[in-house]
C-alpha cells in the first residue's frame, strides 16, 4: 500500500486497477479533500472542489510526490486580426483558476519567437497588441493556471496572418501629452514567472532575457562562495560605516528611462570624448544605426549642472515595440548646455546599442556598456511602477565604497583601491529562509519600500556594477515624464514613510507643531507626510509632504520648500492629527531596520 499527501492530508491509493469511481471530494467540516475510495496510479478522477468539479489523473512525480495532471483543455477560436492586433477568445471550463497563459509563437511548437501573456481569472477574450509585425503568421495557444501550477491542458492550437502594414500617419498620436506606461500597465499586477502582467501585456519594465542573470530567481540551494566571511562583513561595515552609509539613489546619480516609440523625433547621437578605454566604447562603434529616438526635453541625470561639476549623466531610450534599448553614459542633451561643448545634437561617451532586447543577457561584451562593469544601467534598477505594484522581479544594481579588480558576469572594472575590498561583478543575496514579512511586521521603521528590497536581494540578490566613494548605494528611476520631462522625485517618498504613527497638534497662531518626543533632529531636512488631521485648515494630507524644521524635543514648524524659507501656514488650530517620517538616506537602510550583517556571497556567476 502507497500512501502520499495533498496539502496536510495523506492518502492511500491502493495497488489495485484504476478506480473510476474514486473522487476527492471536498468534506467542510475537515475542511480538506478526501478520497472516497482505493485508487491506483494512472487512474482518473473527479476533483469536488467548492469551487467546481475538474477531472484530473494521478500521477507521481519525480520527487514522489503525488501529483494530479489535468486532463480536460479550453476550447480556443480566433477573432479579429489587423497589422498589429491578433483577437483571441476561449472557453472557462474551470471556476477555480487564478488566471489564463496564453502563449504566442512564429512555429507549431512553440520555439520561435515566444512570447507569453497572462490575463485574470474568468477573462475569456484577448487582443494580442504586443509588438506584432504585419503580414507575419502567429500560433496562440492557452491553458489555466492556479498559482505556479496546471489546472488544464494547453488548448487546441489556433494560427492566422496579420495584414499588411497601413500608412502609419492615420495614428499619429500626441507626444507631448502622453504617459511613459500607461494606467493599465502601471496597476497591472506582474507576474514573476511568465514575466507579464495580467493585462496581458509583456512586462515593460523587466527588461532582457527572460532568463537573463539579472532576471533568474536564486535557487534554495545555490552555492554560497567561501568568500562570504571575508565580503559579507565588508558590504556591511560600507553600508553602515562609510561615510554616508547607504544611500538609494532617485534624484542623482542614477538614471532616467525614456520609452519611445516609431513616432518619436530621431537624431545622430555623436561622441563626446569621455577619456575612458580609448574610444573603443564610443558610438561609433555600436554598429550601423547610431540614430536614437530623442524628444526635445530628453535630459540625462544631472544633465542640467555645469561642466566643472562633473557627474554620470546616465541615461536609457527604449522602444518596445522595436525591441531595441539604447544605453548612455555623459550625455550631452543639447548644443551649449555645457561648456565648452558645441555639438549641433546630443552626445554620449560610451554605452551601446542593444537591438532583440527581449532575447539579450544584460550584459555588454567588452568594452561596452555604460556602467563600469559591462552592466546596461538600467540592468537592476529598481522601476517606480514595481514599486508601486509592490514587487521588484529582478536583481538589484549596488556600488561600493572600494572595490578591486572584478569577478564574472562584469566584464571590466574602473577603479582599484585596497587589496581586501569587493570585485565589482560580485554578486550578494540575503539567505533563503530570511522572513521579510515577519521583520517588516516586527519593525515599524521599516519600510515598504525596504521590505521590497529585502524580499529582492533574497529571491534574485545584487550585484556590483560601480563604486561610489564615501557609501553603498542602491538606485531607483530617475522619474522625468512628458510633457516636460521634469524630475517626480516625490513619487518615490510615499513608499519611503516608516509606519511608526506620531500623535500632533498644532498652533496656527505660531505654526508650531507639538508632538512628544518625535525624534527628528534639528536641520537634518528630515521629510514627514499627515495621514490624518482634525483641524489645521491649509495643510494637506499625504502624498503632500513637509520638510520640519526649528525642531525641539516635543515641537517643530513645518516648511514647504527644503532650505526651509517657506513656512507651511496653516488658519487654524490642529485639535488632532497623525504623521509618519519619510526615511530618506541612510534611514532607509539603517542597520536597525535591514539585514546587511546576514549578506552572503555568491560564486562568480554565469548564463547558464
Amino acid at each position: 500500500m502507497a500512501e502520499y499527501t495533498i496539502g496536510n492530508r495523506r492518502f492511500d491509493l491502493g495497488e489495485g486497477r484504476p478506480n473510476e469511481g474514486a473522487a476527492l471530494v471536498w468534506d467542510e467540516s475537515q475542511n480538506a479533500f478526501v478520497l472516497t475510495d482505493d485508487i491506483g496510479l494512472g487512474g482518473d478522477l473527479t476533483v469536488t472542489s467548492p469551487n467546481g468539479n475538474l477531472r484530473r489523473r494521478i500521477g507521481i512525480n519525480d520527487l514522489g510526490e503525488l501529483v494530479l495532471y489535468p486532463i480536460d483543455a479550453p476550447l480556443l477560436s480566433p477573432a479579429q486580426v489587423t497589422s498589429n492586433t491578433f483577437g483571441l477568445s476561449w472557453t472557462d471550463i474551470t471556476d477555480s483558476e487564478s488566471s489564463f497563459i496564453i502563449q504566442r509563437a512564429t512555429d507549431t511548437a512553440f520555439t520561435l519567437n515566444v512570447v507569453e501573456m497572462q490575463v485574470d481569472a474568468n477573462v475569456t477574450s484577448l487582443v494580442d497588441t504586443d509588438g506584432l509585425s504585419a503580414a507575419t503568421t502567429y500560433y496562440y495557444r492557452v491553458k489555466a493556471v492556479v498559482g505556479l501550477l496546471d489546472l488544464t491542458e494547453w488548448s487546441n492550437t489556433v494560427t492566422g496572418t496579420t495584414t499588411a502594414g497601413v500608412d502609419p500617419t492615420n495614428f499619429a498620436v500626441a507626444r507631448r501629452n502622453r504617459q511613459r506606461y500607461s494606467k493599465v500597465a502601471l496597476l497591472a499586477q506582474f507576474d514573476e514567472d511568465s514575466g507579464t502582467d495580467v493585462a496581458g501585456q509583456r512586462h515593460k519594465l523587466r527588461y532582457f532575457r527572460h532568463d537573463a542573470l539579472i532576471n533568474q530567481r536564486l535557487r534554495e540551494d545555490q552555492d554560497i562562495d567561501p568568500l562570504t566571511t571575508t565580503y559579507g562583513p565588508r558590504v556591511a561595515g560600507q553600508a553602515t560605516g562609510a561615510a554616508y552609509g547607504t544611500s538609494f539613489n532617485i534624484g542623482t546619480f542614477t538614471t532616467p528611462v525614456y520609452e519611445s516609440d516609431w513616432n518619436t523625433p530621431k537624431v545622430k547621437l555623436l561622441d563626446v570624448d569621455d577619456g575612458y578605454l580609448n574610444g573603443d566604447d564610443d558610438p561609433e562603434k555600436w554598429g550601423s544605426g547610431v540614430t536614437v529616438p530623442w524628444e526635445p526635453g530628453y535630459r540625462a541625470n544631472d544633465a542640467e549642472v555645469s561642466e566643472a561639476t562633473y557627474k554620470d549623466r546616465h541615461m536609457v531610450v527604449v522602444d518596445p515595440a522595436a525591441d531595441t534599448l539604447w544605453d548612455m553614459f555623459y550625455v550631452v542633451p543639447t548644443p551649449n548646455l555645457n561648456p565648452p561643448h558645441n555639438y549641433p545634437t546630443p552626445s554620449a561617451g560610451h554605452g551601446g546599442k542593444i537591438p532583440n532586447l527581449s532575447q539579450h543577457g544584460g550584459v555588454f561584451p567588452f568594452p561596452k556598456g555604460a556602467t563600469a562593469t559591462g552592466f546596461p544601467v538600467n540592468a537592476g534598477l529598481v522601476m517606480f511602477d514595481e514599486v508601486v505594484r509592490g514587487i521588484i522581479p529582478h536583481a538589484l544594481k549596488m556600488a561600493v565604497d572600494t572595490t578591486i579588480n572584478f569577478r564574472a558576469p562584469a566584464t571590466r572594472n574602473d577603479v582599484n583601491a585596497g587589496p581586501n575590498d569587493i570585485p565589482e561583478g560580485a554578486w550578494f543575496r540575503l539567505p533563503y529562509d530570511y522572513d521579510a514579512d515577519a521583520a517588516y511586521a516586527g519593525n515599524a521603521k521599516m519600510s515598504d519600500l525596504a521590505k521590497m528590497i529585502a524580499v529582492a536581494f533574497r529571491e534574485y540578490g545584487g550585484v556590483v556594477v560601480d563604486r561610489s566613494p564615501g557609501a553603498l548605494v542602491l538606485y531607483g528611476e530617475e522619474i522625468r515624464r512628458p510633457p516636460d520631462f521634469t524630475g517626480q522625485y516625490d513619487q518615490w517618498l510615499e513608499y519611503m514613510l516608516d509606519r511608526t504613527p506620531h500623535a500632533f497638534t498644532g498652533n496656527a497662531t505660531t505654526d508650531t507643531i507639538t508632538s512628544t518626543n518625535h525624534g527628528i533632529a534639528n536641520n537634518h531636512h528630515r521629510r514627514i507626510m499627515i495621514t490624518s488631521l482634525t483641524g489645521g485648515a491649509g495643510l494637506s494630507l499625504k502624498p503632500t509632504y513637509y520638510f520640519v524644521g526649528n525642531c525641539t524635543a516635543n515641537t517643530f514648524q513645518l516648511f514647504t520648500n527644503w532650505s526651509q524659507t517657506q513656512l507651511a501656514n496653516f488658519q487654524s488650530d490642529v485639535t488632532a492629527g497623525n504623521f509618519f517620517q519619510v526615511s530618506e538616506g541612510y534611514e532607509l537602510f539603517r542597520t536597525d531596520r535591514f539585514p546587511w550583517s546576514q549578506f552572503l556571497l555568491l560564486p562568480p556567476r554565469v548564463a547558464e
